[in-house]
């Protein structure tokens, strides 16, 4: 996959490195509000990247709130991460902003999909092995 990669709510920042590891994203993103995971995903990116050969790799970690206009993760990325354990109203603003993103992107959720949209087809829904247990994975390809 190539293109910019974008988690939200990041936390301690293992799908970010898990990205990096992968290499074929040209630039690798993630936005935390919580102040602890966001301080441990710097020191998990950190660590990465002196145990990394591709000391190139372009990955930025933020912390902030990922609805803020100046976020524009919508409009950026080609790949959406999220663990998504948010309430349904926060969600349907997540809807909003994922229906800018281009046609050809990718919306990765886990335990809930994203609202209905004809803009988006719901690729694969699945229970998935995670290292903490298992999840429910929706896998959105954006249609237009």
């Amino acid at each position: 996959m190539e293109g910019n990669f974008f988690d939200l709510g990041h936390g301690s920042g293992k799908a970010i490195v898990a990205a990096a590891i992968i290499g074929s994203f040209k630039r690798i993103s993630g936005i935390e509000l919580l102040d602890g995971l966001y301080y441990q995903s710097v020191r998990q990116k950190d660590k990465y990247l002196k145990q990394s050969i591709d000391t190139n790799q372009d990955i930025n970690l933020f912390q902030g709130n990922f609805l803020e206009e100046s976020c524009d993760w919508w409009s950026q990325s080609d790949f959406v991460y999220m663990n998504n354990v948010f309430e349904e109203d926060l969600i349907s603003k997540i809807g909003l902003r994922a229906a800018a993103m281009k046609p050809g992107s990718w919306f990765v959720t886990l335990f809930k999909p994203l609202p209905a949209n004809e803009k988006w087809d719901r690729r694969l829904t699945k229970y998935m092995t995670m290292s903490w247990g298992t999840a429910l994975v929706h896998v959105h390809f954006k249609l237009k």
